[in-house]
């Protein structure tokens, strides 16, 4: 599922992914959400900032996610307005909780 994305002006946008899980062997049913903010200062050009939080783990487990600082995601991704196939980005992640950076990948995707 995916939720209904929001702009505020057009350089602004709020989103996010809802993943209902089932594991039929392990019988274990998992809710998570992940709220996304993006900023689109030019075409082509995106900040993205997310983070994971569990809502349901066989049990509601949204009330302990919340005691425990999330890990942000950030990534920023740029791709040239002849060449959609490739995408250029930056990504890394802090986690709150231990106030620690992780490592930051640079890269490019070709989609084809």
């Amino acid at each position: 599922l995916t939720a209904t994305t929001a702009y505020a002006d057009s350089m602004w946008s709020f989103g996010g992914d809802l993943d209902a899980n089932y594991a039929l062997d392990a019988e274990r049913m998992t809710v998570d959400i992940e709220p996304e903010l993006t900023f689109s200062p030019a075409e082509g050009l995106n900040f993205v900032t997310s983070t994971e939080l569990a809502l349901w783990d066989d049990e509601f487990v949204a009330d302990t996610t919340i005691e425990v600082m999330p890990t942000l995601e950030f990534e920023l991704n740029y791709t040239m307005g002849g060449m959609d196939s490739v995408e250029y980005y930056a990504k890394t992640k802090y986690n709150l909780e231990s106030n620690a950076r992780e490592e930051i990948n640079i890269g490019a995707t070709f989609s084809f």
